[in-house]
């Protein structure tokens, strides 16, 4: 499910984004323990007169070939880096937002989440 991620800083929009990646089947091979199953569909094909025709065909899918929030198994993810520019000293607020996603059934949805703050000082 596509989901708009926030980074609030000291009530400032710092990070608008909605992470996706649709390309997680080219890391397949990377990750063997990912559960495979076959699913139908049609190809088309031609019969010997040349005419088109549709053959039901079972293909193979990886559970690591589905579509996620940003990261494939076995791909490296990459940070999102930004500057929330020069800060005062004292107390600062960092929000993080990720729209919410109902329980279906025994399906909890949850994100996890790591940040961190570099800075330098002159």
């Amino acid at each position: 499910m596509q989901l708009r991620n926030r980074v609030i800083f000291d009530h400032k929009i710092a990070l608008d984004t909605v992470p996706w990646r649709d390309d997680c089947a080219s890391f397949r091979r990377f990750n063997p323990s990912s559960g495979v199953w076959t699913r139908k569909d049609t190809a088309r094909a031609y019969n010997r007169e040349g005419e088109k025709i549709y053959k039901e065909i079972e293909e193979r899918l990886a559970s690591s070939d589905l579509s996620r929030s940003n990261w494939c198994p076995g791909s490296q993810v990459l940070p999102y880096v930004m500057s929330i520019g020069e800060l005062n000293k004292g107390t600062h607020q960092l929000e993080i937002d990720i729209d919410a996603t109902p329980i279906d059934g025994d399906k909890l949805n949850h994100w996890l989440v790591s940040a961190y703050l570099t800075y330098e000082v002159e």
